[in-house]
């Protein structure tokens, strides 16, 4: 039988317990105090942060199905089934993950994954209100990413990108990413803001050209700036 008694030895708890049926509705923060493989019990509903980072996680089974922030970074997470549906943010980077299938369909504002080794974005939420980061993921493509961000869309350290396939339709700030010599970068133009790292000179030309309308003489003029300076390989779409 799961008490509050048991539940305040694993988790502490800055608000209030409601048990029914064995699952676990908290209205105010989780936050572990306990190493754990998994979570002990089944939450259900917790109206404010879920904070289980720099632990011993492989599964996220027991995990609410309705949180406000949900923290799990630095564990040793192979996947995300069984986490949230219903969440503000979602942060999972520094863990083992090789597929994001299992994340919330639509996370109300940031959704970190960063520094997992990730074969793809496939199973992405489909819209993120905040910003979406995957710093070093070991990505060759952006497919499944996003197609909404209502932040950033921060993909630096993938210096395996060979295209921007599958980028999201829809960037309401920026767009950042690192150079590398024959990435095709002409289709970020439709985004207001470009931020690209390690080429100062083809960042310069990108940002003049960023959101322009119309669109296809922006990426015209572009191109011809491009190819004049050098950078045939990103002069591309």
């Amino acid at each position: 039988m799961i008490t509050e008694e048991l539940v305040k030895s694993y988790f502490k708890i800055h608000g209030t317990i409601k048990i029914n049926n064995d699952v676990v509705d908290v209205e105010g923060e989780v936050s572990s105090i306990m190493p754990m493989t998994e979570l002990p019990f089944q939450f259900g509903k917790v109206t404010g942060e879920f904070i289980c980072p720099q632990n011993n996680l492989t599964s996220l089974k027991g995990s609410p199905c309705s949180v406000h922030n949900f923290y799990l970074s630095d564990n040793k997470l192979e996947s995300l089934e069984g986490g949230p549906t219903e969440v503000n943010g979602f942060f999972c980077e520094d863990n083992r993950l090789s597929s994001l299938i299992g994340s919330p369909t639509k996370v109300t504002s940031d959704f970190n994954c960063s520094n997992n080794e990730l074969a793809s974005l496939i199973g992405a939420p489909k819209t993120v209100g905040g910003n979406f980061v995957c710093f070093n993921c070991n990505l060759s493509s952006l497919i499944g990413a996003p197609e909404e961000v209502g932040g950033n869309f921060e993909c630096t350290g993938n210096h395996d990108l060979t295209s921007f396939e599958g980028a999201p339709k829809i960037i309401e700030d920026g767009f950042y990413c690192d150079w590398t010599e024959n990435l095709p970068m002409l289709s970020l133009l439709k985004y207001k803001a470009i931020c690209i790292f390690d080429n100062n000179d083809v960042n310069l030309i990108l940002r003049k050209y960023a959101g322009k309308k119309p669109l296809r003489q922006s990426i015209i003029q572009c191109q011809r700036e491009l190819i004049d300076a050098g950078f045939e390989g990103n002069a591309r779409l």
